[in-house]
């Protein structure tokens, strides 16, 4: 999976390169209600509203739930019972909350899209038609992930009052009726919707769109070999009304409710960024000029080990100070010191152990670098953040871990994730950490904490641009471009 995902991380990435909407700067999951809504225009809008009764029957029974649904130009608002699902789309946010309490759940708009987009690669790439044949298996994929993988897969014909589509020769889908014609400017909302909340095939639901009617009923197939389940969607009561923004105040972040994770090293580093976030007085990050005299006295103490932790700092923290010209300049002091510090063996064996993290091409023996890492225990002191974003980095590139010494292999933390989180929590500052447990979330498909990952580096490193993080700003651009029904 992961090798698939960097595939397509890359063809995303591809291309223009966009800045990412000034709208979503600083948003992320750790905002509440009344942030979202002092963001955002609140004042009634025009929107389309109807109702859709969703029906499951086969052979556990029946069921039947209704769904309030309202769509507006910026946001796709769905009430069930007592659930609320809202699409905020001028904000990138999918939003949930419950009359029940528990919070606010408030994910990136981009995370699942993505999801599925991996998905239908590994689908199409790597899965074998079953005996129903390709047509049917595609059908399937297309469904469960609300994308076409190319090419038409099933067969249209058309009715007294909609139409039947086809897979394999099986009927799939019949649309029938007319619960309302569409204006042009509800056309997308709808289709956007489809692909939101609905297992709708692309293929019919861009036939939708194109008829600019809404049918009155949908009837799909159950998915799966032996499937004999049925769903409906039958659209009524369809109005057009004026309608306000519908996030009620007072709802706090899903995030910070009590037992929201069991992941302690998870818990710990968001704790560690939100509070940042919210008061950086209170959590200053280490100035330069702090870490160049830290460097300085360790030299004059003879302490190179700690001479290495203060350079690795100010570059893990204060990236700029890489790039040519006067930043770089203010960099040379600590590289005056830094130079014989590395004349000692164990700051040396220190060095290669982050050169071999670093570059998962380069050539040398990850099992002794991580051995050196593990062995620094207390020596890293306040730069325990270096020792386990470190770590994490050489589990990552390492490829020959199962022919390591056991005992070593028994004193690696549970993942590389873990790693990550836990150098956040000492060290909440830079993007990079945060693209770098993000990457690892992808690579594990838990896209959701991934982007919850990348939003909160984003929020709480105003510099995130001139890193690695600038790379997920330029894949979000390229989903809303190549999967705009989502948006």
């Amino acid at each position: 999976m992961s090798g698939r995902f960097r595939a397509w991380a890359l063809a995303l990435a591809s291309g223009l390169m966009v800045a990412a909407p000034a709208a979503a700067d600083g948003i992320g999951p750790h905002w509440s209600s009344d942030q979202l809504r002092a963001a955002r225009d609140l004042a009634p809008g025009e929107a389309l509203r109807f109702r859709v009764r969703r029906v499951l029957s086969g052979p556990a029974g029946r069921t039947a739930t209704d769904t309030d649904v309202v769509l507006a130009s910026s946001f796709t608002f769905l009430k069930t019972g007592g659930h609320a699902v809202l699409y905020d789309h001028a904000l990138c946010r999918w939003l949930a909350w419950s009359a029940a309490g528990g919070g606010l759940s408030n994910l990136n708009c981009h995370a699942l899209p993505y999801l599925f987009g991996v998905e239908m690669q590994n689908r199409t790439g790597a899965a074998a038609p079953d005996a129903r044949g390709a047509s049917m298996s595609t059908y399937e994929a297309e469904t469960e992930l609300h994308l076409n993988a190319g090419g038409a897969t099933l067969v249209r014909k058309p009715g007294r009052n909609g139409a039947d589509y086809t897979a394999a020769g099986k009927r799939m889908v019949r649309t029938s009726g007319a619960a309302g014609a569409l204006r042009p400017g509800e056309v997308h909302r709808v289709l956007r919707f489809l692909t939101l909340a609905t297992p709708v095939h692309p293929e019919v639901r861009r036939d939708i769109a194109a008829a600019a009617r809404l049918p009155a009923l949908i009837e799909l197939e159950g998915l799966g070999p032996g499937q004999n389940e049925r769903e409906t969607l039958a659209i009524s009561k369809v109005d057009r009304v004026a309608y306000a923004y519908p996030l009620p105040p007072g709802l706090a972040p899903e995030i910070e409710a009590p037992g929201w994770s069991k992941d302690a090293a998870m818990t710990g580093a968001v704790r560690a960024a939100v509070a940042a976030i919210r008061d950086p007085a209170a959590h200053p990050e280490p100035i330069m000029d702090d870490l160049i005299s830290r460097a300085t006295a360790a030299a004059d103490a003879r302490q190179p080990v700690q001479v290495l932790f203060s350079y690795f700092a100010a570059v893990q923290l204060h990236a700029a100070a890489l790039n040519p010209g006067a930043a770089r300049a203010r960099l040379q002091p600590m590289l005056a010191v830094l130079t014989p510090a590395l004349k000692d063996p164990r700051a040396a064996a220190i060095w290669e152990a982050s050169r071999l993290a670093g570059d998962g091409a380069a050539k040398g023996d990850r099992q002794a670098a991580v051995r050196t890492i593990l062995d620094l225990g207390a020596d890293a002191g306040d730069q325990a953040d270096f020792r386990d974003i470190t770590l994490g980095n050489l589990m990552q590139v390492s490829k020959d871990r199962d022919g390591w010494d056991p005992v070593l292999q028994a004193r690696l933390p549970d993942s590389a994730t873990t790693c990550f989180w836990r150098s956040i929590a000492v060290a909440p500052w830079p993007a990079n950490t945060y693209h770098d447990v993000g990457i690892a979330l992808l690579g594990e498909d838990r896209v959701d904490l991934a982007w919850l990952a990348f939003d909160l580096g984003r929020a709480v490193d105003p510099t995130w641009r001139d890193g690695v993080m600038s790379t997920i700003a330029d894949a979000e651009q390229r989903l809303e471009t190549t999967l705009p029904d989502f948006f």
